[in-house]
């Protein structure tokens, strides 16, 4: 249908826009699955790790945690960043204070806490805390 006289396309002015704004829609992960975001804040604080959501980040659209993990009387800070696509595919890890020799970035310090095959990684079940938890350790030696 063509527009008319201040007509849009099947919409008489004053009735309202054609699709919903996009601050009605939800914009991230977060904003559609918030029982995901929780689950994942529940288990860190049940595994006694002390975590920060980064504001800037999240203004911006992104979903980063600052963490800090007690392993072996040592603290170590970590950086979680979330994809927009999560959780279909893994949050990256960062720990930017360490430098390993293996299973870590050399430049990005990115954690390896999974094999590369996409296939390790189950949307399902998989949880920072779980994988922190469960290989963090192994990582680090």
């Amino acid at each position: 249908m063509a527009s008319t006289d201040g007509e849009v396309a099947g919409h008489a002015e004053g009735q309202g826009s054609p699709c919903p704004s996009a601050a009605s829609r939800p914009t991230t992960w977060w904003d559609s699955m918030p029982e995901r975001l929780e689950d994942e804040l529940r288990e860190l604080d049940a595994a006694g790790m002390k975590w920060e959501r980064d504001a800037g980040a999240e203004s911006s659209g992104v979903m980063r945690l600052h963490i800090r993990v007690d392993l072996e009387n040592e603290t170590i800070p970590l950086i979680a960043t979330f994809p927009d696509n999560y959780p279909f595919f893994p949050f990256i890890v960062e720990a930017p204070s360490l430098d390993l020799e293996h299973h870590q970035h050399p430049f990005g310090h990115a954690l390896c806490l999974i094999p590369r095959s996409t296939k390790w990684w189950l949307p399902g079940s998989d949880r920072l805390a779980l994988l922190l938890r469960e290989r963090l350790a192994t990582v680090l030696h």
